[in-house]
């Protein structure tokens, strides 16, 4: 498994670890109602994450690739092959090469908000997790990658997008991904 993606599983745990140490009321207390996850029914081990906080971590940590990549840029960075496999393997190496292509880059990263699991398979110790996110992209700025301007013509906004992710022997990957039509979160 990646380091970044250790990481940011490793974060995860401590902010669920100190969010479970606040009852209702309490400072930092930041419950809201929600449909129980397979978090709140689990009853492995705490120190590992569900297969659910796995998968959302793996696609914060794709989609932070596919930002890096498109900074440097670079389609063949080796944190992309840490995060993804097929179909999001390929259009977060396309974004990079485009970046190439065209001598610009990204200054910036894309803020992940609202992620939600639609669907786990099978819903017991699965193996797939379709989930939804929103992004917010004004904060990810393509720009001429020798004068640093902004690129004309670009729109930035919120976003939705759907990932499908899988677990592998190494973690969990990012296998395909759908971005939609800006405003659409």
């Amino acid at each position: 498994m990646g380091r970044r993606l250790l990481i940011s599983i490793a974060f995860g745990l401590m902010t669920a670890v100190a969010a479970a140490c606040t009852g209702p009321g309490d400072p930092g207390d930041n419950t809201t109602d929600s449909l129980p996850s397979q978090a709140e029914s689990s009853t492995a081990d705490e120190s590992e994450p569900t297969p659910d906080e796995a998968a959302e971590a793996a696609v914060e940590a794709y989609w932070k690739a596919v930002d890096e990549a498109a900074a440097i840029p670079d389609p063949d960075y080796d944190a992309l092959q840490e995060v993804a496999t097929g179909q999001a393997l390929q259009a977060a190496q396309d974004i990079a090469q485009s970046m190439v292509d065209q001598d610009q880059k990204q200054n910036g990263l894309a803020v992940i908000s609202d992620t939600t699991v639609l669907e786990r398979t099978p819903e017991e110790d699965p193996t797939t997790i379709l989930i939804e996110l929103c992004m917010d992209t004004s904060t990810a700025v393509i720009v001429d990658a020798g004068t640093e301007v902004p690129v004309e013509g670009e729109e930035y906004g919120r976003r939705g997008s759907r990932a499908e992710v899988l677990k592998s022997a190494d973690g969990w990957v990012v296998d395909v991904v759908n971005v939609q039509e800006l405003g659409s979160c």
